[in-house]
């Protein structure tokens, strides 16, 4: 489980790699409390958690947006507002998933105090992710 701050390209550069671990490990000793608020969607096909009290989110995808001014072009990170969330499940076949739709949200109702017992910040990492494995690969470079 993940909450995305922000893209990077496949390939980043020893310098901009150094930086990256700086922030992390800056992050990683830091208070910052984040609390899971409802499942949302993304149109008909991203089903997501979002989160309130996210400023320290925000701060920190601002502060890699200053950083790393030249990949605020990629598709993810040129949405005007951030939206800090962990993506529950992709849907394929809307029709069908609403047939399921109330009984899924029940059950994510029931269980996101279990899921929000995850602490997001000791955990905080730097992963490659390759989204045309089927579940999605999700690799801690850092």
């Amino acid at each position: 489980m993940h909450i995305t701050v922000y893209y990077l390209p496949g390939k980043t550069t020893e310098i901009e790699n150094k930086k990256i671990k700086d922030l992390i490990d800056n992050i990683s000793q830091q208070k910052i409390k984040i609390s899971m608020k409802k499942l949302e969607y993304f149109g008909d096909n991203i089903a997501y958690i979002s989160y309130d009290d996210f400023e320290n989110l925000e701060k920190i995808n601002n502060f890699l947006k200053n950083k790393f001014i030249d990949y605020n072009s990629i598709v993810d990170n040129s949405y005007n507002s951030f939206v800090p969330h962990t993506t529950l499940f992709k849907i394929k076949d809307y029709g069908k998933f609403l047939l399921y739709k109330n009984d899924i949200e029940n059950i994510v109702v029931k269980n996101i105090e279990k899921i929000q017992k995850f602490d997001f910040i000791e955990n905080f990492h730097l992963y490659a992710v390759n989204s045309t494995f089927t579940p999605e690969l999700q690799v801690i470079i850092y």
